[in-house]
């Protein structure tokens, strides 16, 4: 017997999203015997690929545009936002009653509120909401249409704070319905010249995503955790900024990132490229902070929940780079 498999992926910009897309992907295997024809082998591989293509585009057809984009103080103004304010699903609700999911819109306006009083004045917000699903035995899956956000909010600088100039502080909120991970704060910075985001630390609030007091009190542990971040980011900034990076240690050095995986091996080449010829002057410096510019242009390219593992997985390496 022969054994194909095949995975197949096509990547949709999301609309609106500059730089940004959605990936659906599909993957099958299949066994045919050693003794068909050869015409009749290549008949079954183009089965495969059309059956493939086809779920994908099913997929494609079922999905609705996931990303909203929001300035400060219109979140609640938008038709949109409806998605947030939804309930969690009935499938992840406890059967006891007892702790029960909150809606994101709690978990978002529990946030926004807690920073608001710690001097964070909220400059723009983004949020994300996707599919989702969980599989309460084997072989049985239970589809959850908007299981999981991501969300990031910009602020103005703080005030007191140091923070590299061109820059300013940025929270990532990541959270989901379908137990793939916990609710957390992701803590970093946003480039003013590109948009481009930088990760530093991530703040896990709560595993259980449940609503009341604990809510407030977790997030507000989190968020004591992120302006301690935010006041060490200065230290970061300048350490990358003035390691200088030759040719070949650049090179070793995209290379250790898709090792560990902050983006494919395919685009080793792109941010090679990027940060060879960068296409903001800025970022023109043979520096690690360029590089990390470099590297996260072409992350744009990824959903956001590639995004969140990638940007991790970028600080991972680099940290222990200049450690």
């Amino acid at each position: 017997m022969i054994k194909i498999s095949a995975t197949l992926a096509k990547k949709v910009p999301i609309e609106g999203l500059a730089y940004s897309s959605q990936q659906y992907g599909a993957a099958m295997e299949i066994e045919i015997s050693d003794a068909d024809r050869p015409d009749a082998i290549k008949s079954r591989i183009q089965e495969l690929y059309a059956l493939l293509a086809q779920t994908i585009d099913e997929q494609i057809g079922a999905a609705q545009p996931s990303l909203q984009q929001v300035n400060a103080g219109t979140v609640n103004s938008l038709p949109q936002q409806r998605r947030l304010n939804s309930p969690a699903p009935a499938a992840t609700q406890p059967q006891n009653g007892n702790g029960r999911r909150a809606p994101y819109s709690d978990v978002v306006e529990v946030m926004t509120d807690r920073a608001r009083l710690r001097g964070l004045v909220i400059r723009s917000e983004r949020y994300a909401v996707m599919p989702g699903a969980l599989y309460p035995t084997p072989g049985t899956k239970i589809e959850l249409p908007g299981a999981r956000l991501f969300g990031s909010l910009d602020f103005e600088p703080v005030k007191g704070v140091p923070f590299p100039s061109g820059c300013t502080p940025s929270a990532g909120i990541r959270n989901s319905h379908d137990k793939s991970f916990a609710l957390s704060i992701l803590s970093g910075a946003r480039v003013f010249i590109c948009a481009n985001g930088v990760l530093s630390a991530e703040h896990v609030i709560s595993r259980k995503h449940t609503s009341g007091l604990d809510m407030v009190e977790s997030i507000d542990k989190a968020l004591d955790a992120f302006m301690d971040s935010i006041r060490a980011f200065q230290e970061t900034y300048t350490k990358l900024n003035a390691w200088r990076l030759t040719k070949t240690r650049a090179h070793s050095l995209i290379v250790d990132l898709a090792r560990g995986g902050a983006f494919s091996s395919s685009d080793i080449l792109p941010v090679v490229q990027e940060f060879e010829n960068p296409r903001h002057p800025e970022f023109k410096e043979p520096t690690a902070w360029n590089l990390y510019q470099s590297a996260t242009e072409i992350m744009k390219a990824q959903s956001p929940a590639r995004q969140v593992e990638g940007f991790k997985s970028l600080n991972t390496v680099l940290t222990a780079h200049l450690n």
